[in-house]
């Protein structure tokens, strides 16, 4: 779309283009916003992107969007534009950027309400709030799109640094650490799926040829809702089938065969070492954030664990 204006932001003196004028939200400080995202650090260039040829481009700002009623959710709330990890390779409309609302009051009373906490939807609600494009469906986001999002949300809205109790390994006991949400790194896009948003693997062990999709939310509640009436149904008893049930949503082809019934069949009897090497491909090509941090225990002990993303996460003390 070349005939569309561009903001070039290595140079802030040059005014942008008249179109973006009159549009510009006037009342955000960009010098408060956290700098560990790309696209509101300034000494690397806002959305200035680098391909692996070494060639300069600048992400796009769609003018239509902030005036159509059909594609961005008019409500006067300030809002800024962030980037998906997954760059829009795996959603029907390829959007690869969303406009995204800064906390509010009234967005307190989400967090805060027990039926929601309780029902495990307060994450969701937040987000279809907050996120003004409304071809965007949060059900259908990757996980690491949703947590590119909630992590701007508090960084802009309580601050970037989250304070998490651990468990020291040596002693067992609790300690206070902080987590700078700013140095969290990026998981890059590091294999571009087909038009179907679909990968090639090859397993090592059977030589199979298969295709590979990336769950998304709707995916993690099903296997949920699965596992918790299997673990009603035969209380001690049971034995969880959360990797396999991963696995058949994730595995979409073999050997040119998409028949459900046969992939289901052919992946309790995979070996291992292929399920292994399928399992560390998939987190090798998700994108999103790394949410894994190192930590020194008080005992001196180093403890590697994943962000808890508990109610203190959106609901800190202050």
């Amino acid at each position: 779309m070349p005939n569309k204006p561009r903001i070039n932001w290595n140079d802030p003196d040059t005014p942008p283009p008249a179109a973006f004028q009159a549009n510009e939200p006037q009342d955000i400080d960009v010098d408060k916003l956290p700098k560990r995202y790309d696209q509101f650090d300034t000494t690397k260039g806002n959305q200035q992107i680098e391909s692996k040829q070494e060639e300069t481009r600048y992400a796009e700002f769609d003018e239509k969007a902030f005036t159509d009623q059909t594609g961005f959710i008019e409500d006067n709330e300030p809002f800024d534009v962030i980037e998906l990890p997954s760059k829009g390779y795996f959603y029907p409309n390829k959007k690869s950027h969303v406009r995204v609302g800064y906390l509010t009051a009234a967005d307190e009373n989400i967090l805060t309400s027990p039926n929601l906490v309780q029902s495990g939807k307060v994450i969701d609600v937040l987000l279809r709030r907050k996120i003004k494009d409304k071809d965007i469906d949060v059900s259908k986001m990757l996980l690491g799109d949703k947590t590119a999002v909630m992590l701007f949300l508090r960084a802009t809205g309580y601050g970037h640094e989250y304070p998490v109790m651990l468990i020291d390994p040596a002693t067992g006991e609790e300690f206070e650490y902080v987590i700078d949400l700013n140095s969290l790194p990026n998981k890059e896009l590091t294999e571009i799926p087909n038009e179907r948003g679909e990968f090639s693997y090859t397993l090592p062990r059977t030589k199979k040829s298969i295709k590979i999709r990336l769950l998304n939310p709707d995916d993690e509640k099903d296997i949920n809702e699965i596992e918790s009436k299997r673990k009603q149904t035969y209380g001690d008893n049971y034995i969880s089938n959360r990797l396999t049930m991963r696995l058949e949503r994730a595995i979409v082809e073999i050997d040119g065969n998409r028949d459900k019934s046969f992939i289901s069949e052919f992946i309790p009897t995979m070996p291992a070492f292929d399920s292994l090497s399928v399992r560390s491909f998939i987190n090798k090509i998700e994108p999103g954030i790394d949410t894994t941090i190192s930590v020194k225990a008080p005992s001196g002990e180093m403890l590697q664990t994943s962000i808890p993303f508990g109610p203190s996460f959106f609901w800190p003390k202050l």
